[in-house]
């Protein structure tokens, strides 16, 4: 009888040896590395070494295998009952709580360690020790110490824990499918089942801490592989979705809500999540409706759905995932309120702008017009002189004028660049005689070196390009007091159609700092020359605007500067040939293209030609009636739309100027009324808008609205005597005979 129950308990231990041993090489070395793996593989270590323990217990021989045999069963039991603590915690959603859990469960049973490992020393965990037999196995039996209650109160609150956590995590997971949770539950009940009955003596003296650990052991190995537990890569996606700050929630294929992260939770906490069947209408609706994003407590959130499907392509559900961009949306808020004022106060300047250059060039009109008529019919030479010096004055502020709406122009993107055919040769020459006056002025010597093989005719923008050398050539005339200036001008093919034109003025003035480099092109900025108490003409604005239009016509801008010695400034600009002809010596060319010019220019009369002028400025009349004058045509004037009406509607005129801006009915209000008029009154007339606005789409605009052309102020004698030749009838204009 005692022979075979030895042998049966025995083989009993040696089983559950076993048993733990395989779970110690399956936790170790085939359940894939995760930190619920590690858990689970120290928990069968500690549960084969204490069935180790207890086999010792049970074929003890002295006091020190019995000492030996209660220090591994008291360790490894506090030890593998934390480390199934541990592995239920990595499920716990407050990680608060987890976290304090650990601290606390850890420090309890290193406690517990340190009074096992005391024991025989102190006293306190258990007082002593003894050895029974009882039918052929022995026993290991102790005194319990004063602290030995510590050791049972930590057992139940463990295992109380362990029950209380994993019925937690059932609850919540019961609807989602997930049937590992209740097999967990079950773990932790059957878990101090062994503990219970041994404490109240049913098994006798036999006990069974360890083989119900044993099975709790087996029973999470096989829930960990039948369900994945263990999976590291789903572990750490359920740590990532409930840990990040985005909002998430899972809907079926029906649109109940599933799932959802605690952070959706506090972003839409106005829905019941307890009930999310019940939800899914609302808050699908509401996302629906705010597709955009929308705010919510002062937050301002963006939203965005994706499918879920199967391997066949069924759909499954839907994530959805909210995003908190509120940082984004203020700063782009921000951004666009600094935007439109930036917009309005850009709008607001170029308005003031364009009125202003519009505000200037209406007296500039009035001036160069009245002076254009005294310079005519005086014989006076100091009159003339004068008259001369009025031309260059009212010539510069015109200018000026001009650099500031095309610097306008330039910011707003609106400055455009016109490529027409022009003749290289007169071009450098309208350069030259601009500014040839002011040489002479200033005691300095020009010198003009020409390539006799530039191509005789480009194609481009040849009033941008002359722009550019006449801010070289005034530029250098301010900034130089002595010496000369040196215009060059030659190029180079590249391939069969471009030419690149380089042109370069160089200096014997101040030259320029090398701090003050960088702000060379700037708008509105002057170079400190560190001529102290000498007065530089001009606004600063000429280099901008010259890069500028350089840039824009693709072109390159260089300067070469020493300073106290002289500056070079030099621009290449590839211009497509239209005849490659070289124009040789450009005196004899020029002298060829006036003889041409001359009879194209010749003067010529129109009398019998009926011209109307309309302006609300009496000046402007008497200025453009004066200008008409040497034409000997019959030039008439209206001061208003009205009287302009009244005019056309008793004579027919051939053509008719008018300016726009004029009260009560302006220019292209007073046409529109006159194409109400019979036909006959007017279908044979030329309308000429004359006016101020010298925008870049103002010739585009004013045709658009029914004028014939377009014409600027100040009046370009040149210009009006094209218009002239162009829409009165031939059979008026009577060409000067000793000129033909």
């Amino acid at each position: 009888m005692s022979t075979d129950s030895i042998t049966i308990l025995d083989g009993i231990q040696i089983a559950f040896l076993c048993i733990s041993l395989l779970m110690v090489f399956f936790t170790v070395f085939l359940i894939k590395t995760s930190e619920a793996q590690r858990y689970l593989a120290a928990e069968s270590i500690f549960c084969m070494i204490g069935m180790y323990g207890y086999y010792i217990d049970l074929n003890c021989h002295s006091f020190k295998q019995a000492y030996i045999a209660c220090d591994l069963e008291y360790i490894c039991f506090a030890l593998g009952m934390l480390m199934l603590l541990y592995f239920v915690l990595i499920f716990e959603d407050n990680k608060v709580l987890a976290d304090f859990l650990k601290i606390f469960f850890t420090c309890s049973s290193f406690i517990v360690l340190f009074l096992v490992g005391t024991a025989p020393v102190l006293d306190i965990f258990y007082q002593s020790l003894y050895i029974i037999t009882y039918k052929g196995n022995t026993y290991v039996k102790t005194v319990p110490g004063p602290l030995y209650y510590i050791w049972m109160f930590n057992i139940a609150i463990v295992s109380g824990t362990l029950i209380f956590l994993t019925f937690r995590h059932y609850k919540k997971n019961r609807k989602k499918n997930r049937p590992e949770f209740l097999w967990l539950f079950i773990m932790a009940c059957f878990l101090p089942i062994g503990w219970v009955l041994t404490n109240l003596g049913i098994t006798k003296h036999y006990d069974l801490d360890f083989p119900s650990m044993i099975f709790a052991t087996v029973l999470l190995t096989v829930i960990t592989v039948r369900f994945n537990v263990l999976d590291a890569v789903e572990g750490a996606i359920d740590m990532y979705i409930n840990d990040m700050d985005e909002g998430m929630f899972v809907t079926d294929h029906n649109g109940a809500v599933i799932f959802a992260n605690p952070r959706i939770k506090e972003i839409l906490g106005s829905f019941d999540w307890n009930y999310r069947g019940s939800v899914r209408h609302e808050i699908t609706d509401f996302l629906n409706s705010n597709p955009n994003g929308f705010m919510m407590d002062d937050h301002y959130y963006s939203w965005r759905a994706s499918d879920l499907r199967d391997a066949g392509k069924h759909l499954t559900g839907r994530v959805y995932n909210v995003y908190d961009i509120s940082d984004t949306y203020n700063y782009t808020k921000q951004l666009i309120t600094l935007r439109d004022q930036a917009v309005r106060a850009n709008q607001s300047r170029n308005a003031f702008i364009t009125n202003i250059s519009h505000q200037i060039r209406t007296p500039i009109n009035s001036i160069l017009g009245m002076n254009e008529m005294i310079f005519r019919e005086s014989d006076d030479k100091d009159v003339i002189d004068c008259s001369y010096n009025i031309r260059e004055a009212g010539k510069s502020l015109l200018s000026l004028a001009n650099d500031i709406l095309d610097m306008s122009r330039m910011e707003t993107g609106k400055l455009e660049i016109r490529n027409e055919r022009y003749d290289v040769a007169v071009m450098i020459n309208d350069c030259i005689q601009l500014v040839i006056g002011r040489f002479a002025e200033k005691g300095l010597e020009f010198q003009a070196e020409i390539s006799d093989t530039i191509p005789s005719e480009l194609v481009g923008d040849e009033t941008r390009i002359k722009q550019c050398i006449t801010n070289f050539l005034t530029n250098s005339i301010k900034y130089t007091d002595r010496g000369m200036v040196t215009l060059n001008v030659g190029g180079f093919k590249r391939g069969e159609d471009i030419y690149v034109l380089c042109v370069s003025v160089t200096d014997t003035g101040s030259g320029i700092r090398e701090e003050d480099m960088p702000k060379l092109f700037g708008s509105f900025s002057r170079i400190d020359t560190g001529r102290k108490g000498k007065y530089i003409e001009g606004t600063g604005i000429g280099l901008h605007l010259t890069k500028q239009m350089v840039e824009l016509m693709k072109g390159d801008i260089q300067v070469h500067t020493v300073y106290g010695v002289g500056s070079t400034f030099s621009v290449e600009l590839p211009e497509k040939i239209a005849d490659e002809t070289p124009f040789g010596n450009i005196n004899k060319h020029l002298a060829e293209v006036r003889k041409r010019e001359n009879v194209e220019k010749r003067s010529f009369t129109a009398e019998g030609a009926r011209v109307l002028v309309v302006d609300d400025n009496a000046v402007n009349l008497q200025v453009a009636r004066g200008l008409m004058k040497p034409y000997k045509m019959r030039c008439d004037a209206a001061t208003s739309g009205k009287q302009c009406l009244k005019m056309v509607d008793d004579m027919q005129y051939h053509i008719i100027f008018m300016d726009h801006m004029m009260p009560e009915m302006d220019g292209i209000e007073t046409l529109k009324k006159i194409f109400e008029l019979p036909p006959s009154m007017w279908k044979n007339t030329a309308f000429i808008a004359l006016t101020a606005n010298a925008g870049i789409q103002a010739r585009a605009s004013y045709i658009a609205e029914g004028f014939t052309d377009y014409m600027t102020k100040p009046i370009d004698l040149d210009i009006l005597a094209e218009m002239l030749k162009k829409y009165l009838p031939e059979e008026l204009i009577k060409y000067d005979e000793q000129e033909r």
